[in-house]
């Protein structure tokens, strides 16, 4: 088959595209940045929190969000989130919708090693959790009776329990049902008397 000298070019033109927009995707993702991202330690908590509702954040790569987030973090058995500020309900849920992942990543992460302590280690670590929580709800930076609005309610300081459910819905079946073991014996490290 003899192509006419339009087709030719017709041909060359379509070959070149195919080689040079790969090369163009490549160039992009080599050379793109994103805007520099800000220190929260320079922020009030509400905008470094605020921050994690942007597109922005959500533009950034995932080594940086997860950066981001443990920056913002007061205390290693705290929420992932520091929900504990004045956000809308669009923020907390666009902030929700930007760190799922990390959240849940994080999750499994935290039952994986929970799980693979020996049972004292396990109390130990129920035990410190407790009083943890126990300490920011005296000092009323806990959600919750006595540490401000409950979660999801109004001007609530957390996420709602639909997201709540969402997460739980998009996460693996064994993570599932060691959060549910993990709650159950946080509760009875609760009510065991001191």
């Amino acid at each position: 088959m003899k192509l006419n000298r339009k087709n030719k070019i017709l041909v060359t033109a379509g070959v070149a595209a195919l080689l040079i927009f790969p090369l163009y995707e490549l160039c992009f993702m080599l050379f793109h940045t994103h805007a520099p991202v800000p220190d929260p330690a320079g922020m009030t908590q509400k905008d470094a929190v605020k921050y994690m509702a942007s597109k922005e954040f959500a533009s950034l790569p995932e080594s940086e969000q997860e950066r981001y987030m443990k920056s913002l973090r007061k205390d290693k058995n705290g929420p992932p989130v520091p929900f504990n500020n004045d956000l809308s309900q669009e923020e907390r849920a666009a902030v929700f919708k930007n760190t799922r992942k990390l959240m849940q990543k994080e999750m499994q992460e935290r039952m994986k090693s929970f799980f693979a302590m020996d049972k004292a280690a396990q109390d130990k670590f129920l035990d410190n959790m407790v009083k943890e929580m126990e300490e920011r709800r005296k000092s009323g930076t806990a959600g919750g009776p006595g540490g401000g609005p409950p979660p999801g309610g109004p001007g609530g300081a957390g996420p709602s329990k639909a997201m709540i459910q969402n997460m739980l819905e998009n996460t693996d079946s064994t993570t599932r049902a060691q959060m549910m073991e993990f709650r159950t014996r946080m509760e009875q490290r609760m009510t065991q008397p001191k």
